[in-house]
Parts: C-alpha cells; sequence; structure tokens
C-alpha cells in the first residue's frame, strides 16, 4: 500500500489514521492469497433445500498462473558479473547473497509479488552484524511518500500480528521506519504505544519494494 503526503514529518496522529485507512489493503491481498490457497468463496456454499446437490469444486488457477509466473521468471537463478576493478566489492556482495540464502529470497519474493501485485523486503542486521534481507509480506506493508512526481519515501510502516496458539486471538504491532531509525509500537485497536526505538544502520531506508504488473494491473487481479 502507498500513501502520498505533503508533509515532511508525521505524528502519531496521522500513522493511526494511516493504519486505520490500511484496513481496506490488508483484507485485499489476504483475500487473494486465500485465492492462492484454494481457499475460494464457493467452499462457503451453503447446502441447498430437498437434498439438491451442492457442489462446491476449487479449480486453482490462481495458483497455476503464480507459480508458472515465478517459475519463468526466476527459474534460473540471477547471475552477477563486473569487471576486474570491481571484483573484489562483487565477491563482498555475492558473499551476503550466499549468507543470505539470495536465489530461494528471490523466488519468495517474486512468489510474493505475483500473488499481490507487489513485494517487499526489509534489510536488517542480525545478532552477529552481519548483513540479512527477508521478504515480508505485502499485506503488512504501507509506504509513506512524497506527493510529488519523484514520490521519495518518507516512511515505511510494518503492520503484523503474533496470533496465540489457539490460532484465534492475536497481539498487533507496529514498526515505523525511516532514514535513520526504526521504532516499535505496541497496537491495541487505534491507539499505538512505543515500546523502543533503534537506528537500523542504514544510510538509506531498509525496505524496497517490488511490483508485478501487467498493463498497470496485477497478475491475479486480471483473472
Amino acid at each position: 500500500m502507498k500513501i502520498l503526503t505533503n508533509k515532511t514529518e508525521l505524528g502519531l496522529q496521522d500513522f493511526q489514521e494511516i493504519l486505520t485507512a490500511h484496513d481496506i489493503d490488508y483484507r485485499y491481498k489476504t483475500k487473494l492469497k486465500k485465492y492462492y490457497l484454494g481457499k475460494h468463496d464457493v467452499l462457503n456454499k451453503k447446502g441447498r433445500p430437498n437434498g439438491a446437490p451442492n457442489n462446491r469444486i476449487v479449480s486453482n488457477f490462481c495458483q497455476y498462473i503464480s507459480d508458472m509466473s515465478t517459475g519463468f521468471f526466476l527459474g534460473r537463478p540471477i547471475a552477477y558479473t563486473t569487471d576486474e576493478v570491481n571484483h573484489d566489492k562483487l565477491d563482498e556482495l555475492l558473499e551476503i547473497f550466499r549468507y543470505n540464502d539470495e536465489s530461494a529470497h528471490n523466488l519468495e519474493l517474486a512468489e510474493e509479488a505475483s500473488i499481490t501485485g507487489e513485494g517487499f523486503e526489509i534489510l536488517y542486521m542480525d545478532a552477529d552484524a552481519e548483513i540479512r534481507f527477508k521478504s515480508a509480506p505485502s499485506e503488512e506493508i504501507i509506504l509513506v511518500c512524497e506527493a510529488n512526481l519523484e514520490e521519495n519515501v518518507l516512511y515505511a510502516i510494518r503492520r503484523y500480528r503474533v496470533y496465540d496458539f489457539n490460532g484465534a486471538t492475536y497481539n498487533e504491532y507496529v514498526e515505523i521506519y525511516d532514514s535513520r531509525t526504526v521504532s516499535y509500537y505496541d497496537y491495541s485497536g487505534t491507539r499505538l504505544v512505543l515500546t523502543n526505538t533503534r537506528p537500523h544502520y542504514f544510510d538509506a531506508f531498509p525496505l524496497l519494494n517490488f511490483r508485478i504488473i501487467s498493463n498497470g494491473v496485477e497478475i491475479l487481479k486480471m483473472y
């Protein structure tokens, strides 16, 4: 989800309003993922009177389309080359890629984008001070951008749920990234409670957006 604003800085009330508006996008992308998993609306079809047939057949073309497009796109892992001058730098980059299993990560990122139209990659430092990157569920991410032609990112918001063991109840949390720090919030209803703030150690936003669309329309939305 992308939000455009003329403001250069946002306050807590602004973020709470954005999270409220995000509910629609969250439900829409969650629905697309259910289609991919074969959890189609026809399975909830109510029984008919007088014992009439109530066929509930799922033809999961959603998963077929997504998997095929991802396979054609990244079935062969990406290869990287450079000239001799930058060979040492490439070796350093490839070492980071190996540490993160970059080939598998790219497939996961592309699959996410093929289902919902976009994928997000979060960069972070692990406990050993190594660079890591991870694909984040697209329904969890909100980009707040400048309302101009360049649409530079001002903030990136990650909103996610941690379910209890019963799988029915959950706690909701929010991470807000700016160009220098990431702030952590407990999110109950429409109330954000700050729990921690720390630097993310990157010189730019540690979150990248990848989109897969055809003629301006998401792949699965066309079907």
